[in-house]
């Protein structure tokens, strides 16, 4: 974590580190996330490429038990249940909420 005193940091040495803490989260983000041992993006694309798929398992266009096409980090396609597209989708948004958590605790701490 980066810690800096504000009270002696200059609006640079601020505005650096928020890019740093910004870099290290858009790192993380990049990294992607492990689901039933395969390993998924969870870049903003991703993100909402996995939930219009869930929207669609939602509202009914995908029928409940069909197979679902998804695309791993290491560009092999998977066969999804919806089920487990539904999983994957949560395992991504906790992944994302939790890289953001930490930046913006990172943030607050500046």
């Amino acid at each position: 974590m980066i810690a800096i005193d504000p009270n002696k940091a200059s609006a640079l040495t601020l505005a650096k580190a928020k890019k740093n803490i910004e870099a290290v989260r858009d790192g993380k983000l990049a990294d992607g996330v492990m689901f039933n041992g395969k390993l998924y993006q969870t870049d903003p694309a991703f993100q909402v490429h996995i939930s219009g798929i869930v929207t669609a398992i939602n509202a009914g266009i995908i029928p409940p038990g069909a197979m679902v096409q998804i695309r791993t980090k290491g560009n092999t396609i998977e066969e999804l249940t919806t089920a487990q597209v539904v999983g994957l989708a949560g395992t991504v948004l906790a992944y994302v909420q939790g890289v953001f958590a930490e930046s913006w605790a990172a943030k607050d701490a500046l």
